[in-house]
């Protein structure tokens, strides 16, 4: 989409680390149109990490992951092949389509990804937009070797602590 930012743009530092580094640290949203493409782009980021180690596994290169064939023309192969790096390296987005499209070779990713959202600071937002902090504590604990900031505020008044099964 024109005038919005790239994926690998809302990385804070080094954009180039998009798809690679798994813990990447994300700009913060102050609206939420913004908060929506941050959350697409974390979750493209974390596809994009687990799609590169598939190919790494593999010795796969990513021309020869899509098919591409020498001087074969875009349509012959089951991904545009310009538009795949592009993707995986956060300089385009990708669609839910192109997304299951790469699953079809790789075996499930969106199912089983884990990876701990950006932590809002911002109140407002925060405030306006119900689920706009909503993190997965556990994973978010699992990657970061600490409880997410968050943790007590979040849970509601009846939910049991994690670690103690309900009475």
């Amino acid at each position: 989409m024109p005038g919005q930012p790239r994926p690998r743009d809302l990385i804070q530092g080094s954009p180039e680390q998009f798809g690679f580094q798994p813990n990447a640290r994300w700009k913060q949203p102050t609206t939420l149109d913004e908060l929506v493409r941050l959350r697409h782009a974390e979750m493209q980021h974390e596809f994009a990490f687990r799609v590169r180690m598939h190919l790494r596994e593999r010795g796969l290169s990513q021309a020869r992951f899509i098919g591409v064939a020498k001087d074969e023309p875009d349509g012959a192969n089951w991904f545009p092949k310009d538009h795949f790096g592009r993707g995986i390296n956060g300089t385009a987005r990708f669609t839910l389509d192109q997304l299951l499209r790469i699953e079809q070779h790789t075996g499930p990713i969106l199912t089983r990804l884990k990876f701990p959202r950006t932590v809002l600071t911002n109140p407002g937002l925060i405030q306006a937009v119900p689920h706009a902090d909503g993190v997965d504590h556990d994973v978010y604990r699992h990657v970061h070797g600490r409880p997410h900031p968050h943790a007590e505020s979040a849970r509601s008044q009846d939910e049991p602590p994690l670690n103690r099964p309900r009475a």
